[in-house]
């Protein structure tokens, strides 16, 4: 990773500046930062040199920031490089660092080769102070030891076999959620004689994926008080998400010494994620009860992980990755709504397995399993990847040298739609075609849950309760939406850092009651 110290202000003078007078630091601030930057691009110019070919030929390198346009406008960014760069890598800035983009299957295997293990997640993910402050310490930003004792502690509560145990209890929230929507107060409007609806996808499911992840936290221990806790948080979260990826002045170190609202906010959020927690695990002991985030506390009283650690992977788990969840939900829906030859196809085959929904679920040459595939591959839930930084020696990727301990970041709606091997119809949605593929030939060409040893650990669950958003849905309704969008049109929203689309679906409710033809 490449990293330049633009200008640094001691602690104790920002302080005591602070305590005579906020208006006074934040001009100070103004008057540092232009010339600030204008020492950084001097510096990241010369930095840039370094990624060059043998024969001299330097990688491009885009010249606005993308710190916060990487989220809120990806699809721009992306066709801007590769209209610059073609079919190399190039370099893009995020604040005082340099990120390579990888987009083709040969970058990717390129980057991964030989020193993949030794790849680290930078600090605070390249993100900056606020967010280090937010979520620095998750597993997902961890490396080497800490990573892999935090791993040992959490990530046997989301094995394959500990997340099927929980089936039953997804399916009766999934019936529960599905005879409750046609009075979600999000619907814009409902047909007079009660045979559909119409609901903007996001909202359509928006409690559904959280309160999933939320049972598996907490199992027994969820009551509808301590979901609406967990809810009410959430929104909180959203906030102080927004401040971390999408602003540019928290990331800064002397940020926290401001007297703003978001680090009052998130300093709170901090303070009542912990109350909650606490409250759970000492009311699961005094009544012996069965609760997973009581398991996982044991790391932090033996001494193996900090309670920030702690705490900051139970938010990416829950609160983070909520986003994520919901925008692949949301994307199902329209998928499914604009194909309706196959979502035809696929309600046959759910009506008429003849196996438990545990078996169908886990059956991979399912076409329920190559909706599942071709939802993620379609539609990646955000336009870039986590920085991830490569080995300590300097390695080639498509001819460019590149530096020890670099920055990289794929491209994913590129890379999972414009891979060879998805052929010129990569940007449509055709779950037939992950028949007859296996595994080792989509390997470079298609980023689910991370590539490389580091995989998220809630896979298992997301495999799951896609697949029974899926069976659940299509038991009752007929899933339509226009074509509107399909590719450059769709609008997107701005204010998450996932690739969220805004658009409406309509439900039609079928024929006959449903749902009663797989048993978990």
């Amino acid at each position: 990773m490449i990293t330049m110290a633009v200008f640094d202000l001691s602690s104790t003078a920002l302080e005591n500046t602070l305590q005579l007078s906020p208006r006074l630091l934040y001009t100070l601030v103004l008057l540092l930062v232009p010339g600030s930057l204008i020492l950084l691009s001097r510096i990241i110019g010369n930095a840039a040199a370094d990624f060059k070919t043998k024969d001299g030929r330097k990688m491009v390198v885009l010249k606005q920031d993308t710190r916060v346009s990487r989220f809120t406008n990806g699809f721009a960014l992306s066709q801007e490089g590769k209209r610059l760069a073609g079919g190399d890598p190039y370099l893009v800035r995020n604040g005082a660092n340099l990120e390579v983009v990888i987009h083709t299957p040969e970058h990717v295997r390129d980057f991964f080769a030989k020193d993949g293990k030794d790849h680290l997640k930078p600090r605070n993910g390249d993100f900056g102070a606020y967010f280090g402050r937010m979520l620095g310490n998750c597993v997902g930003m961890l490396n080497g030891k800490l990573w892999k004792t935090a791993k040992e502690h959490l990530s046997p509560h989301f094995a394959h076999g500990r997340t099927m145990t929980a089936v039953p209890i997804f399916r009766a929230e999934y019936l529960k959620w599905i005879e409750q929507l046609p009075e979600d107060t999000m619907i814009s409007y409902k047909r007079s004689d009660g045979s559909g609806f119409v609901i903007d996808a996001l909202s359509a499911c928006r409690k559904l994926p959280f309160k999933m992840i939320a049972m598996v936290l907490y199992r027994d221990m969820l009551t509808d008080k301590l979901f609406d806790e967990l809810w009410e948080l959430n929104e909180v979260h959203e906030r102080i998400l927004f401040a971390a990826l999408l602003k540019t002045l928290p990331a800064k170190t002397w940020y926290s010494l401001l007297p703003t609202e978001d680090n009052k906010l998130l300093e709170a959020y901090c303070k009542d994620w912990e109350r909650i927690n606490m409250a759970v695990i000492n009311e699961t002991r005094m009544t012996g009860t069965y609760c997973p985030v009581t398991e996982m506390y044991k790391g932090v009283e033996n001494g193996d992980i900090t309670l920030e650690q702690f705490l900051q992977s139970l938010d990416e788990i829950l609160f983070t990755n909520i986003d994520v969840t919901s925008t692949i939900f949301a994307y199902i829906l329209i998928n499914l709504g604009r194909d309706r030859e196959f979502q035809s196809a696929l309600r046959q085959e759910i009506l008429s397995y003849s196996h438990s929904l545990d078996a169908y679920i886990t059956d991979d040459e399912s076409l329920l399993h190559f909706a599942y595939l071709e939802a993620l591959r379609i539609n990646p839930a955000a336009w870039f990847s986590i920085p991830e930084t490569t080995g300590p020696d300097p390695k080639y990727i498509s001819s460019f040298l590149i530096p020890p301990h670099t920055s990289v970041i794929i491209d994913l709606k590129t890379l999972n739609t414009q891979s060879p091997i998805w052929g010129s119809d990569g940007h449509v949605f055709r779950p037939l075609r992950w028949r007859g593929l296996s595994p080792s030939a989509v390997r470079y060409s298609f980023h689910r849950y991370g590539m490389g040893p580091r995989k998220c650990m809630g896979k298992n669950v997301a495999n799951i309760i896609i697949k029974m958003l899926m069976v659940t849905l299509l038991e009752k309704y007929e899933v339509v939406a226009d074509a509107e969008g399909v590719e450059n049109d769709m609008k997107y929203r701005t204010d998450r850092f996932t690739c969220t689309p805004e658009k409406e679906v309509e439900f039609r409710a079928l024929s006959g009651k449903g749902g009663e033809q797989l048993v978990a």
